[in-house]
C-alpha cells in the first residue's frame, strides 16, 4: 500500500498521497526453535524424499543460519574450504562471506568433488533460467510433515532463527553472533539471539548453586564469617 501510494504520486495520478495505515507494533521475537530431536526426524525424512538437495538444503541451513534464496544461490566458486567461508548474495544485494562449521566444509567439499561443474551452482538446476534451483519449499513442507510437524510454523526461515539461538547459547558474544548472522545492526541479532527456557534454567542453576542459605539473618552470629566466606568463594 505505501509503495503503491508514493508510486500514484510519482506518476501524478493522485495530487497528494493518500492516509497511510497505522500499523499495530510487531511481536518481533522468535519463539519456534528446531530441537536436536527434530532436526534427526528432519534429516531421517529428508533422505526418504525425492529431492535430491532437500537432505543438503537442510544440513546447510541448520548449520549457517543463511536464508532460503541465500542457500540456494550459492556456488562451489564463491567457497573456501580453508578460511571456512561461504560467499553469498544476502539480503539487500550484497556480498558477504558466510562463517562455515568444520561439518558443512567437510559436506560441501564432498559435494564439490561428486559435481560435474566444480565451480558451479551448488544447487543447479537444468530446468531454471538462473541455472540453478529458485525455491525449495515444496520438499521443505513434505519432509516437515513426514516428521510429523507442522509445516505452517516450520517454515525453511525457522531454520535460521535455531542456528542463530544456538550460536547464542553457546555464550558467544554479540559482535561474533552479528558476524554469524550478517545483520547489520545490533537490534536486529537481538531479535534471533533469544534465550530458550532451557538455556533460563540452567543460568539459575548455576546462580543458585553459589547461595548456601537462603535467609543467612537466621544463623547465629558466631558462624556468619563463615558462611561469607562460602558464598563469596
Amino acid at each position: 500500500y505505501r509503495r503503491m501510494n508514493r508510486r500514484l504520486v510519482e506518476w501524478k495520478t493522485i495530487p497528494a498521497p493518500m492516509p497511510m495505515v497505522k500499523l499495530s507494533k510487531e511481536e518481533n521475537q522468535r519463539d519456534f526453535i528446531i530441537s536436536a530431536a527434530e532436526e534427526a526426524l528432519l534429516l531421517g525424512s529428508a533422505l526418504r524424499d525425492s529431492s535430491a538437495y532437500i537432505w543438503l538444503f537442510i544440513k546447510i541451513g541448520l548449520a549457517t543460519g543463511l536464508r532460503h534464496s541465500e542457500i540456494v544461490g550459492a556456488n562451489f566458486k564463491n567457497f573456501d574450504p580453508h578460511k571456512r567461508r561461504l560467499r553469498v548474495i544476502v539480503k539487500g544485494g550484497r556480498w558477504r562471506n558466510q562463517p562455515l562449521t568444520r561439518g558443512i566444509v567437510e559436506i560441501l567439499e564432498r559435494e564439490r568433488e561428486m559435481s560435474n561443474d566444480p565451480v558451479g551452482w551448488i544447487f543447479p538446476s537444468k530446468r531454471s533460467e538462473s541455472g540453478h534451483v529458485t525455491t525449495i519449499t515444496d520438499a521443505f513442507a513434505r519432509v516437515v510433515k513426514l516428521s510429523d510437524m507442522d509445516p505452517s510454523v516450520v517454515v525453511p526461515h525457522v531454520m535460521r532463527h535455531t542456528a542463530i539461538t544456538r550460536l547464542a547459547e553457546t555464550g558467544a558474544d554479540i559482535k561474533t553472533i552479528q558476524e554469524f548472522s550478517g545483520h547489520r545492526s545490533l537490534a536486529m541479532v537481538l531479535r534471533y539471539a533469544h534465550p530458550q527456557e532451557q538455556a533460563i534454567n540452567a543460568a539459575l542453576d548455576r546462580m543458585e548453586g553459589g547461595t548456601v542459605l537462603e535467609h543467612p539473618g537466621a544463623i547465629n552470629a558466631g558462624s556468619v564469617g563463615t558462611i561469607h566466606q562460602k558464598v563469596t568463594t
